[in-house]
């Protein structure tokens, strides 16, 4: 049996308050008449507040979730309506016609490999030295990492292919490699917030994400396609079953079609 009469002795190991033994609900000789009285005190004390200096750095910037395009559809007047209409459809149309225009530079880069190149970079590009795989990567993330886009770089090596210079055993390594230059952009975007190091603790944590993810899905990727040469007997596989070489006879030219 408990004697709620006893009295239990509480020992403070704290003086931040600045206040002696007794205050917050002690009594005047910093004793507490029953136990029940220690757990509500307790209760009260919870956990102690951070101060303004000891905030997490890796804690997420608070974003603001409320649409600031405008008003919801349902609140907008029927002038406001089709404009909204419009706008979205003149957006769909630019995107269409810039994808068009990139068809064509696709086809544009072809021909001009084609009346560039001719048998010198033919025959240096077929050395053994651009058909070692890791050469191979190296010069994708090279290239990638000048023009700052890897679908520039992919697009070069697509169009070099398609005019028979590289082959597609030497451009997957090249292909793998853009992957891997294009994720440099980020980390030279986020050292631009070195002014603030937890700022650029989570930009540059956030950055290197991208980079570890590109290197070991290349390590897998370009380990495997070595070792037994998947990824060019699939896509050999996926274009003979398609047929794409034979139309009614003739050849099956997409791109002039579509250009």
């Amino acid at each position: 049996m408990k004697n709620k009469s006893a009295v239990y002795p509480v020992f403070s190991t704290s003086v931040d308050n600045g206040l002696a033994p007794g205050v917050d609900g002690l009594s005047n000789n910093g004793y507490y008449s029953n136990p029940d009285e220690v757990q509500v005190n307790r209760s009260k004390e919870g956990t102690p507040q951070s101060k303004a200096g000891d905030l997490d750095p890796w804690d997420l910037v608070p974003i603001s979730m409320q649409n600031s395009d405008g008003p919801a559809w349902k609140d907008m007047s029927s002038k406001q309506m089709v404009l909204a209409v419009l706008k979205n459809t003149l957006k769909i149309s630019v995107a269409i016609c810039l994808l068009y225009l990139f068809v064509c530079s696709l086809n544009f880069l072809s021909n001009s490999f084609r009346l560039i190149a001719g048998r010198t970079t033919g025959s240096v590009l077929q050395n053994e030295y651009i058909s070692n795989p890791i050469v191979g990567l190296m010069i994708g993330i090279l290239v990638t990492v000048l023009v700052q886009s890897s679908s520039t770089s992919t697009s070069i090596i697509v169009s070099m292919v398609n005019a028979s210079i590289l082959s597609v055993h030497s451009a997957v390594p090249m292909i793998m490699g853009s992957n891997i230059g294009t994720s440099v952009t980020n980390t030279i975007v986020s050292l631009t917030q070195v002014g603030d190091r937890n700022v650029f603790r989570r930009a540059f944590a956030g950055a290197t994400v991208h980079d570890m993810f590109n290197w070991l899905s290349v390590f897998v990727l370009l380990t495997t396609e070595i070792a037994t040469g998947l990824l060019e007997s699939v896509t050999l596989r996926i274009v003979d079953t398609a047929d794409w070489s034979q139309a009614k006879g003739g050849k099956l030219r997409l791109l002039k079609v579509i250009t």
